[in-house]
């Protein structure tokens, strides 16, 4: 009898086990689809991936350091590689100057230049959009130094946290 039972318990966990590893493999489908090896935006992804399955991990065994840890890197990921801080000045530029548009040409020289391009119906002057540039540059570089500030932060806090998360 007690055979048995301990067969039944071992086919119960066994077929437990099976589910919970399709539910990842069906996870992982729509990642590796959509994956473009050209881009190494598509390692990030996989990166972030990992650290969300290990949170849940950590979650589920009330390691809430770490759990807590893993969830700041995460959301850091997110705001670095969706580019939320060097695109934080936009909103505060169209509401205080109007709408505009950014195109993104590269040089004959390589250098990639961005340039402001006012909406028409504002009627502003030459001499204006020049300042108005101005300040969109300014504004833009201030963007892109708190960007690359979070991108140092996030992969020291990886670097500092990593080893500390095998279970």
């Amino acid at each position: 009898m007690v055979v048995l039972q301990y067969k039944i318990k071992k086919i119960y966990r066994d077929i437990v086990e099976l589910i919970n590893r399709i539910k990842k493999l069906l996870k992982w489908i729509p990642i590796l689809w959509n994956q473009n090896d050209e881009h190494y935006l598509f390692s990030v992804t996989v990166f972030k991936e990992q650290l969300i399955n290990l949170a849940n991990r950590c979650e589920r065994l009330d390691y809430d350091y770490h759990y807590h840890r893993i969830e700041t890197i995460v959301k850091l990921i997110d705001k670095v590689y969706n580019f939320e801080y060097l695109k934080s000045h936009i909103a505060d530029m169209k509401e205080e100057y109007g709408d505009f548009e950014l195109i993104f040409e590269i040089g004959q020289d390589g250098e990639l230049y961005v340039i402001t391009a006012w909406d028409d119906k504002l009627n502003y002057s030459d001499e204006e959009k020049k300042m108005l540039n101005k300040i969109h540059t300014s504004r833009f570089e201030k963007s892109k130094r708190i960007h690359n500030k979070a991108h140092k932060l996030l992969w020291k806090l990886v670097e500092h946290n990593i080893q500390k998360w095998q279970m």
